[in-house]
């Protein structure tokens, strides 16, 4: 098993590659290396955002990724093979030993020449708008990745996810010169906004819960100070880069950077972008603010309020079975579920069979994506500013 600070170097490198695309080649490189992986693609799709897409590769020559262009990407049977397969897990789908497979043309006239014997892949995202999948190529002596090895690339593939959520945003953000008030008002990320002298003004709900937790980043005196003191003089000049930065003569102001914490492995990914957009604060800050930049992330940590009597009220469930889906949106496993509300795991996953059946959903990531697509969290209060957007006490 790969050291942790291997694994977390990979991270840092996933999220570097949420502005500057090109690396992503090499961190497929570091993933190959991490699972003894000859060789790793990655495919992303965007329909809204086009320019988002891209297509990545490592230990793939240019003959061969030329000749799947030409031809074998029309004959991929990994598609068919990974077109059932739950997002966020990575399986074993081709081998050898399977005579349908491995007399297939796209195994034996394209993998096979390059010696790849065993490919494992894995769904990234899947949704009406975006597609990205892995693909992870073994010789026939490393043989096909153990549940060990598997489980390692399920953990990294949050990080890749969130990473690509930030690449989507930044290449928005690049288009657009700068930010928009649709873009900081997601309901999925939190933002901070800085002001013409880089100190933050406002802070939404997500990003007050970060700061108070004092895991990740802190704002004192105006001025913002990692964790990891290491990183409070990147982080300040980033920011202060965003806000002088002149956005009409370098599109690319602005950067992204993972932040360390103080109670997980995994860092804060962060999108720090300027702001000239004249008038998208009107409501959100006081008049005769400069909102200059804003700090844009996904906290994975973060947790989710939603009421139970509201999915008591629209799905019919029990107060235990609302729980239960409350924590599965939270990212809490099945195990830890039952160990937080003593029970057993066998009571948890009968709770759980039941909120599929009332939510008409089948899998984990089908219920997470009802739960989080929804309004719920908004309920009991009165307005969305006073949920969203906390001032910066300067006083």
């Amino acid at each position: 098993m790969p050291s942790i600070s291997k694994i977390s170097t990979v991270i840092s490198h996933i999220y570097r590659a949420a502005t500057d695309p090109d690396s992503w080649s090499e961190v497929l490189k570091e993933i190959s290396l991490l699972v003894d992986a000859q060789a790793a693609v990655m495919v992303y799709q965007d329909k809204e955002v086009q320019h988002a897409s891209g297509f990545a590769s490592y230990g793939v020559s240019d003959y061969w990724a030329n000749r799947y262009a030409e031809y074998y990407g029309s004959i991929d049977i990994c598609f068919a093979l990974m077109a059932d397969k739950p997002v966020g897990k990575t399986f074993n789908i081709l081998r050898p030993e399977t005579p349908e497979i491995s007399s297939h043309e796209f195994y034996t006239d394209f993998l096979n020449p390059q010696g790849v014997y065993y490919l494992s892949g894995a769904n990234i995202i899947v949704d009406e708008s975006r597609i990205a999948g892995l693909g992870l190529h073994r010789s026939l002596n490393a043989g096909e990745m153990n549940a060990e090895l598997l489980e390692l690339v399920d953990a990294l593939i949050p990080h890749i996810q969130q990473s690509l959520d930030i690449q989507r945003k930044f290449v928005t953000l690049n288009l657009n010169n700068g930010l928009t008030q649709d873009s900081i008002l997601d309901e999925n990320f939190g933002f901070i906004l800085f002001d013409n002298l880089a100190h933050p003004v406002y802070l939404n709900q997500i990003a007050t819960q970060l700061v108070e937790s004092n895991t990740a980043i802190r704002i004192e005196e105006n001025q913002m100070i990692a964790a990891d003191p290491s990183q409070t003089v990147n982080l300040r000049k980033i920011v202060m880069e965003a806000v002088q930065g002149d956005v009409t003569k370098n599109l690319n102001a602005g950067s992204a950077l993972g932040i360390n914490r103080t109670n997980s492995q995994r860092p804060l990914p962060v999108l720090i972008a300027p702001i000239r957009s004249s008038g998208f604060a009107k409501g959100i800050v006081s008049e005769g603010v400069q909102i200059r930049a804003a700090m844009f992330f996904g906290d994975t940590e973060y947790t989710r309020d939603i009421p139970s009597q509201v999915l008591t009220k629209i799905y019919g469930l029990s107060r235990n079975e609302a729980k239960v889906a409350i924590d599965i949106a939270n990212g809490l496993s099945i195990e830890e579920i039952a160990s937080s509300h003593y029970r057993s795991v066998n009571t948890v996953k009968t709770q759980l069979r039941s909120v599929f059946k009332k939510t008409n959903t089948t899998r984990q990531s089908e219920l997470i994506k009802v739960l989080l697509s929804s309004p719920f969290h908004l309920h009991n209060h009165d307005t969305m500013h006073e949920q969203d957007r906390t001032p910066v006490d300067n006083g």
